[in-house]
């Protein structure tokens, strides 16, 4: 008796049991793809479920068509006990190819092979459209304001209509057009069949013309330079001299630009490099003086700020009593910087040794000279003092002679022009040599 009531117990728990989790099975919806439906495409169902049990097995996916009424099957098992969880699985069943029509769409749930959920959808499958869109693109990346053409090549089509970002544009055959501002536009041809239409997007993309600015034209002082820079960013670059990198250095006057290329666009700037008028301190031709004689030399200009001579004084004028080479830098008010030099030489003007002029009777070999420079008085004369200087002026050597002939070494020398003063009882005369 006793196992009996248990027996009965172990129904009544399993009767109750089976009615709680049937309920722990539900279909909740159902959405098709694609929509809307034609018979030349696939379609397929999307199974939205609840589920309560986290032991539920999922056995499998079934459907039939049977006139205008698909019927799809989900089904699952579970065993006599339900161990609580909520999940809402979803199931996509294919239902390939269906013929054009309406249907009556019953979707099951089965758990233990009993129908515990059902609900009705309605599916509306179109007739294949016999319209193909399609359509080329003369480019599909332009500079703004450049013109693109759209050529259709669409089939089985009766009208067509183009669409700029989902705005409708023209209905002709092609379609051309072209951008005002930089961005991405999605480019749409719709092609229209008897009671259907079929369409294609393509994109463009619409790219703005670099920047590029070479600045004001602009004056430099003569011998000066300017940078000329194209910016930054570039895919490349031209200038007018063929270089191709982003900075130049122009110096000669004359006109300068420079072509700059990015995403397919290019732009072009142009700019003129002038020099300021050169400001001459004009120290006049190179002057032979008789000995005793002085000659002011004067740098004077009223565009200039500032004069430095081969001294470092720094007055408009200088004084010249002795032999040698003169020279003015002069710094105008625009910041530019002139030089001119002179070269001042002595001579006896009539008077010499022995009724001879000096500078007849000197002789300076070999010239030019590397490492020797002889200098002789023909006439057997004493030479008293040989001085020696630069082209700047500057004294490099002093040497008491006291004969008619002297050598000088040289070889330490610099390369270049170097004048020689030579004193001889009283009267003065100059050479130049080259040093080689």
């Amino acid at each position: 008796m006793k196992h009996l009531n248990q027996l009965v117990l172990l129904l009544v728990i399993t009767f109750f049991s089976v009615n709680a989790y049937s309920q722990s099975f539900t279909i909740q919806g159902i959405v098709y793809s694609p929509i809307p439906a034609t018979s030349c495409t696939n379609t397929s169902a999307t199974v939205s479920t609840y589920l309560g049990c986290i032991n539920a097995v999922h056995t499998g996916n079934n459907f039939t068509i049977v006139g205008n009424t698909i019927t799809i099957e989900v089904a699952y098992t579970l065993g006599p006990i339900c161990f609580g969880a909520i999940s809402y699985p979803t199931h996509i069943v294919n239902l390939g190819m269906i013929p054009a029509g309406t249907y009556t769409v019953v979707v099951e749930g089965v758990l233990n092979t009993v129908i515990v959920s059902t609900i009705t959808s309605s599916l509306t499958v179109n007739n294949c459209c016999s319209a193909t869109a399609d359509f080329s693109i003369s480019r599909d990346t332009v500079c703004i304001n450049d013109s693109v053409f759209f050529s259709n090549a669409s089939t089985g089509a009766v009208s067509q209509a183009w669409y700029e970002n989902n705005v409708q544009v023209s209905t002709n055959n092609d379609y051309s057009t072209s951008f005002a501002t930089p961005g991405l536009y999605n480019i749409k041809l719709k092609a229209n069949a008897a009671g259907c239409s079929d369409s294609l997007t393509k994109q463009v993309w619409v790219t703005g013309y670099p920047l590029v600015d070479l600045g004001k034209d602009t004056t430099i002082c003569k011998g000066g330079s300017y940078l000329l820079f194209a910016g930054s960013g570039a895919d490349s670059i031209k200038w007018s001299n063929n270089s191709t990198g982003s900075l130049i250095t122009a110096s000669a006057p004359g006109q300068y630009w420079v072509e700059v290329y990015k995403n397919g666009c290019s732009s072009k700037d142009t700019m003129v490099l002038s020099n300021y008028p050169e400001v001459d301190p004009s120290l006049g031709n190179d002057t032979i003086l008789c000995h005793g004689d002085t000659l002011v030399l004067n740098a004077s200009n009223s565009a200039a700020v500032g004069y430095e001579w081969q001294d470092a004084s720094t007055a408009a004028t200088f004084t010249v009593s002795q032999a040698g080479v003169y020279t003015v830098k002069l710094t105008d008010n625009k910041g530019c910087v002139s030089i001119d030099t002179i070269t001042i030489t002595y001579d006896s003007c009539g008077t010499g040794i022995n009724e001879t002029n000096l500078e007849k009777l000197v002789s300076v070999f070999p010239n030019p000279a590397r490492n020797l420079v002889n200098i002789e008085l023909m006439n057997g004369g004493i030479i008293d003092i040989i001085e020696l200087y630069d082209i700047s002026g500057k004294m490099v050597h002093s040497i008491k002679a006291n004969d008619a002939s002297k050598t000088i070494d040289v070889s330490a020398l610099k390369k270049g022009v170097y004048l020689l003063s030579i004193k001889a009882q009283g009267e003065t005369t100059s050479r130049y040599f080259v040093k080689e």
